[in-house]
């Protein structure tokens, strides 16, 4: 029988981000702000879309983007989509998220990589899009659902494989969508 875990038991620090006042935004100077809506498909983060944040933002530790984040959408129409999990692979310039985002550390058992490519399947989609809340009208994730979602978790150097397999799987589908 695969090792079963729920993702909360690999989560070892995490948090939501924050979110500041419609009117705060800056021009420039601040501290780089990232919300769901610059996550993309493929784990692509576009940085250049970033709003700017008034410093004092930074302050809150919890919001805080470090390298080797795995995020998440947690509100509204992101939460279970393609463009719903990425991976902090590289950090220019300090970040804090949105709190619509759940950013997270995983333990030692997992790599961020499997993580992503797990939390991108339909298996995963589902169970988030089967237990969503309705707050205020909006869709949401609370920590709670998030710890409890469920997957089989291989040893890393399985997980390894499995995530060098998906990226050439992807890569093979754009070409063949380039094709035609």
């Amino acid at each position: 029988m695969p090792n079963v875990r729920t993702l909360g038991s690999l989560i070892s620090e995490g948090a939501y981000g924050v979110l500041p006042k419609g009117d705060s935004y800056l021009e420039r100077g601040g501290v780089r702000f990232l919300r769901a809506t610059e996550m993309g498909i493929d784990n692509q983060i576009d940085w250049t879309s970033c709003l700017r944040a008034p410093i004092e933002f930074s302050r809150h530790e919890r919001a805080k983007l470090k390298k080797g984040d795995v995020l998440v959408a947690v509100k509204g129409a992101t939460i279970a989509s393609e463009k719903s999990v990425c991976l902090v692979d590289d950090l220019d310039e300090p970040t804090i998220i949105n709190g619509s985002i759940f950013r997270f550390q995983p333990t030692n058992e997992v790599t961020g990589n499997f993580l992503l490519e797990v939390l991108s399947t339909e298996f995963l989609k589902q169970q988030m899009k089967g237990a969503m809340i309705l707050n205020n009208a909006v869709d949401y994730l609370s920590r709670t659902i998030l710890d409890s979602l469920i997957f089989p978790l291989p040893d890393k150097t399985i997980q390894k494989k499995l995530v060098a397999e998906m990226k050439a799987a992807r890569s093979a589908r754009q070409q063949k969508l380039a094709q035609a």
